[in-house]
């Protein structure tokens, strides 16, 4: 009745405040959703049963799945997960592997990064190479916009995800949703900020300020000061100026070689 009621909807979804794979009648509810509606079913999940056949076989009734996977070493599991001590980094990226063989329909995967958990550079080429092996549909990449279990996770900036969207492919896109204020409060080195963002493609001050989320008076120092040190160059084009990182500073605002192919 609530879907009769209920105007245009996508998706009907598994997620809740639980682990929608634990409940061992999953694929019983899916099926018996799909008898009394057309509306397709999304199953949200951590993918930790996925190495499960049962599992597997369950999750695969959806529609659409959208599991996670924020670390591939061991290492930055432990310490962005805190997973339970039964569970084993190699088995759930094997169930992902194994799941994308089994199922025909699309799997958009989660990465949530956090600085100074899985953020490195030798995080994110595991990260990339477990993707490789996976082959989702999407990967779609978060940070910690809303507020974290422990007050020192911080996100990444846009800016940062961004640049490393392209490690992921031509199939990955940033998810995450910056407020203007919370993203100000976030980052207090306004230059650096603005430098990531130049680094990835010439912008203007205006597109500066809706991407950043910081004030025009902000940004307009930020910019004349970077200017001014030769880390960022003016390039006049009809009736705009772009900044942009020159090549030679590029190293300097990603040390790590985020764009690097």
């Amino acid at each position: 009745q609530a879907v009769k009621n209920t105007g245009r909807i996508d998706f009907i979804t598994f997620s809740g405040s639980g682990e929608p794979t634990l409940n061992t009648e999953l694929g019983t509810m899916i099926r018996a959703i799909k008898k009394m509606t057309t509306i397709p079913v999304a199953v949200i999940t951590n993918g930790t049963l996925l190495w499960l056949p049962e599992v597997r076989t369950d999750v695969a009734e959806a529609d659409l799945v959208l599991p996670s996977l924020d670390a591939a070493s061991r290492v930055a599991f432990k310490k962005i997960n805190r997973p339970h001590g039964t569970l084993e980094l190699e088995k759930i990226i094997d169930g992902l592997v194994a799941f994308r063989r089994e199922y025909n329909g699309p799997i958009w995967l989660e990465i949530l990064l956090a600085r100074g958990f899985n953020d490195s550079p030798e995080e994110i080429d595991a990260l990339v190479q477990a993707v490789r092996r996976i082959e989702p549909d999407k990967v779609q990449l978060n940070t910690v916009v809303r507020p974290p279990a422990e007050a020192d996770i911080k996100p990444l900036s846009h800016a940062e995800l961004v640049a490393l969207q392209r490690k992921f492919g031509d199939r990955a896109e940033v998810i995450a949703h910056f407020e203007a204020g919370r993203q100000k409060n976030q980052s207090q080195d306004v230059e650096a900020e603005v430098c990531a963002l130049c680094a990835r493609r010439p912008v203007t001050l205006d597109e500066i300020v809706t991407s950043l989320g910081f004030t025009k008076d902000e940004v307009d120092r930020a910019i004349a000061a970077l200017v001014f040190d030769g880390r960022l160059a003016a390039l006049p084009h009809g009736r705009k100026v772009y900044y942009t990182v020159p090549r030679d500073r590029a190293r300097e605002v990603f040390p790590q070689d985020y764009f690097a192919e």
